[in-house]
């Protein structure tokens, strides 16, 4: 009977190891938004000592002191926002990481369960709204009842690097881009690549960058975020293909009155065409885009609130983004009013450091990346991600 049950539970683990990439959920809805990376026992001392982005702990009304234990159902205040606090492997969300949790993923290891009126995948024990590693170092430490886990480590920075238009090199050396230092032959970024992929750089998304600065997600060390200006339609002809090859994606802050244009098949070399719909489809798993106004790429400083929020609520009509990027990465008091009035989320400038927890939402920096750029300078620049 012993026997029989370890091995009913080793293959449920293995099981959840094995269907971590066959899973894919959206995170479950609650009144705020939850922080899932805290571990049993964990303090608020720690958890502020992990992500600075996180101001203060409540529960019941009472702010908590920092030698307090966190616990699942704790509201966390940062500077942009309220969340509720989710303890790793608390399935049960009674505060700790106990017998009932191991009975809801034992009972439930193939299925799902109701928790609250809401339906979980029970493999996905973090509540983050996929089945991953996590999940599986969760399980394995139940099911063996060891419920210590490790602090978890954060990045002290991740960079985000801003590129604009990519050609091939017979076009980039023309006299038509030869001096565009914002123009980048593909076998320079291609190499960009590479180094990323051979230094071992975790290239992460917008989602994930955002999520990182309000405190709500853990990034690993070498962890950075790759994005374009304009949305000039060789971000999907040249780009694209090449981070396919070599499993990275990026986010295309696109000036939106150029999605509208009619799709012309034929690529103009000598042209900054826009990118339309049909340019986007094929790259949705690759290409994320975002807003740069709808055709408003100038120095908002110099306009009016008004101005600013017409265009970017004319934008928010045609294509709805969450984020935006300031043209020429120009910002002012009234401009970051307007951004965040017309309902986007956050917003990228390009004041030239890493981003890090409790940056500003409005105004989260960026490296813009130059040709010709020395492999050693792109290497000192990545680097900033170690």
């Amino acid at each position: 009977m012993k026997t029989r049950r370890i091995f009913a539970l080793t293959l449920c683990v293995l099981t959840l190891f094995s269907c971590f990439s066959a899973f894919s959920v959206s995170a479950t809805e609650e009144e705020n938004p939850v922080i899932s990376w805290f571990t049993a026992g964990m303090t608020v001392a720690e958890a502020k000592e992990i992500s600075p982005a996180l101001k203060s702990f409540t529960r019941g009304g009472n702010t908590l002191e920092d030698n307090e234990a966190i616990a699942s159902g704790d509201t966390v205040v940062t500077d942009n926002a309220s969340y509720t606090a989710w303890v790793l492997g608390d399935v049960s969300k009674n505060g700790n990481v106990d017998q009932y949790s191991y009975i809801l993923i034992k009972r439930h290891c193939f299925d799902t369960y109701t928790l609250d009126e809401q339906e979980f995948f029970s493999a996905d024990i973090d509540k983050n709204g996929r089945v991953d590693q996590y999940d599986y170092i969760l399980a394995s430490r139940i099911y063996f009842k060891t419920f210590e886990l490790k602090k978890p480590k954060n990045s002290d920075g991740v960079p985000v690097l801003l590129y604009h238009h990519i050609l091939p090199d017979e076009y980039k050396n023309t006299d038509n881009w030869r001096g565009n230092d914002i123009t980048i032959a593909t076998s320079e970024f291609r190499r960009h690549m590479q180094m990323l992929t051979d230094g071992g750089y975790n290239v992460v998304t917008a989602d994930e960058v955002v999520a990182y600065v309000r405190g709500e997600i853990l990034l690993p060390d070498k962890s950075l975020m790759l994005c374009f200006d304009d949305g000039y339609r060789s971000n999907t002809y040249f780009a694209a293909p090449i981070l396919a090859e070599f499993g990275f994606k990026a986010t295309v802050f696109a000036i939106i009155c150029g999605y509208e244009n009619k799709y012309v098949e034929e690529f103009d070399y000598f042209a900054l065409q826009k990118i339309t719909p049909e340019d986007l489809a094929p790259w949705e798993d690759v290409i994320d885009q975002q807003c740069h106004t709808y055709a408003n790429h100038n120095h908002l400083p110099q306009q009016s609130y008004a101005q600013i929020l017409a265009d970017l609520k004319t934008a928010q009509s045609v294509y709805k983004s969450e984020f935006f990027a300031y043209p020429y990465g120009d910002y002012a008091d009234h401009a970051v009013d307007a951004v965040r009035d017309a309902g986007f989320e956050a917003a990228f400038s390009t004041v030239e450091r890493n981003a890090v927890p409790g940056d500003e939402i409005f105004l989260i920096p960026r490296y813009t990346v130059l040709s010709p750029m020395k492999d050693s300078d792109y290497l000192k620049l990545i680097a900033k991600a170690d």
